[in-house]
């Protein structure tokens, strides 16, 4: 599959594997009614995200920034659609179409 989109760089399980510069920016989760990003989210944000999405996995109690994308490219390759806190200005096509954008009151 040849990605025409503009966005991921090189194809995993073919599907786009996204980058971080993507991925990293996606809101998450609320800190103080304040929505928080993939790259700013605390190593228990992260796992809370995780669990809230009901993604399984075990092991890791400390993400990195490539352990972030790496699961998050893993959860989108096998076609779960996992939540992210919204509304999202500027949506990007791409965050439509594989996240599902939960409005939540701050």
């Amino acid at each position: 599959m040849q990605n025409t989109s503009g966005h991921g760089t090189g194809v995993q399980n073919g599907l786009p594997r996204w980058e971080a510069l993507e991925l990293l920016p996606l809101p998450i989760c609320l800190r103080n009614g304040v929505r928080v990003d993939v790259e700013h989210a605390t190593d228990d944000e992260f796992t809370a995200w995780l669990h809230w999405n009901g993604i399984p996995f075990h092991g890791l109690s400390e993400w990195s920034f490539d352990s972030k994308c790496a699961i998050i490219n893993h959860v989108l390759s096998n076609g779960l659609r996992p939540r992210l806190i919204g509304p999202i200005e500027n949506c990007l096509e791409f965050v439509s179409q594989l996240f599902e954008v939960v409005d939540i009151p701050r």
